[in-house]
């Protein structure tokens, strides 16, 4: 979606919060908390008009995210063929098939786009098909084997991607994550390389708790994802300099 935040509808978000069984009085609570909203832009010391608010919540407050979540409750529902999970304003449609029922599950994803499209559309939502990315997962042999296999969305055509990054994860068509790995170790070397040139000015324990947020963060986060640890254990030795060896032993091992 395209500026999901600044586009939900006040009208829309109100009814929708009294179906999830918002009181009346704390319904008025939130017809007030979201009206008579205005903006205005300061450049230096000049200031512009203000303009009445009249969509979307207010950004930077706890209630907000929560309002956003209410607001679009309902649209993995809209998902009649699919699955569907969602995540804040990014949204996904999982369908398993058979290569030989490739093009029934064409059809399927097809339909459930387009119920989410006129969902959208009826939620004053805009989706956003730069944004929308399409994955085929499979073994190589079976990936090999698949007809033309393409979607369209709002005129744009969606073909398979080759990689799509996904919460700071970056999914392959045979979930090998190699991209991914390649990627953080770059990622990490490249964090050492910059703590290696100013390590001199670190006390040890600033040290280590520095390389802990820049390096470690980033190797625990794909543990967590249930990686095959000898995976990370292969490309990550290269990447071993001097700027490791103010870290205490311990903690390599830990990579």
């Amino acid at each position: 979606m395209s500026k999901a935040f600044d586009s939900i509808n006040h009208i829309i978000l109100l009814a929708k919060l009294e179906d999830v069984g918002v009181s009346s009085r704390c319904l008025g609570w939130f017809k007030s908390y979201l009206s008579e909203r205005y903006q205005a832009v300061r450049i230096n010391s000049t200031l512009s008009e203000k303009l009445p608010v009249v969509s979307g919540v207010p950004q930077g407050s706890i209630v907000g995210p929560l309002l956003f979540s209410i607001y679009v409750n309902d649209l993995p529902s809209v998902a009649k063929n699919c699955s569907s999970e969602s995540y804040v304003d990014d949204t996904k449609l999982l369908l398993s098939f058979r290569i030989n029922d490739s093009n029934i599950a064409l059809t399927d994803l097809n339909e459930d786009l387009i119920r989410m499209r006129n969902w959208c559309f009826d939620n004053l939502l805009l989706l956003n098909p730069d944004k929308t990315k399409l994955m085929v997962y499979g073994s190589r042999q079976m990936l090999a084997k698949l007809p033309d296999f393409r979607l369209s969305l709002l005129g744009k055509k969606l073909t398979p991607a080759s990689s799509v990054k996904d919460l700071g994860v970056k999914f392959d068509p045979t979930l090998s994550f190699d991209n991914h790995i390649l990627s953080t170790v770059s990622s990490c070397k490249s964090s050492l390389c910059q703590i290696n040139r100013a390590k001199h000015v670190f006390r040890k324990n600033l040290l280590i708790s520095v390389i802990n947020a820049l390096v470690f963060s980033k190797l625990y986060y794909i543990l967590f994802l249930s990686l095959v640890k000898y995976l990370l254990q292969q490309p990550i030795p290269t990447s071993r300099s001097p700027e490791l060896r103010s870290t205490s032993s311990e903690q390599q091992k830990e990579i």
